[in-house]
């Protein structure tokens, strides 16, 4: 039986995982990592990329030539249309404050 009125040790601070940078209201509207996707709903898996499927969206799948490997996806909508690529960040850290400090200098 453990005390919770213990204080942390140096091990279990270090343990504890960091808060997810993002939007305010990141929990609620996203984006969302893998782990906190409604399970219940299928979801097209491309891999590094899980597209929630709707009637009328189409998919256009960018294929590297040597590798096969999906590079991108077009996305059509509405006439609308977005192109989403994965990208590999570190664990350590969040990108979301860089990057949205890239997008309002624009």
């Amino acid at each position: 039986m453990t005390d919770d009125t213990q204080p942390q040790t140096d091990q279990e601070i270090e343990a504890a995982p960091a808060p997810k940078s993002g939007p305010v209201d990141r929990e609620t509207t996203g984006p969302f990592d893998e782990s906190e996707a409604n399970a219940v709903r299928p979801y097209i898996d491309l891999g590094g990329i899980k597209i929630l499927p709707r009637e009328g969206l189409n998919l256009r799948l960018e294929v590297e030539e040597q590798t096969k490997r999906i590079v991108a996806v077009g996305l059509d909508y509405a006439e609308s249309t977005l192109q989403v690529q994965p990208f590999g960040a570190p664990r350590s850290s969040g990108l979301w404050e860089e990057t949205a400090s890239r997008s309002r200098s624009r």
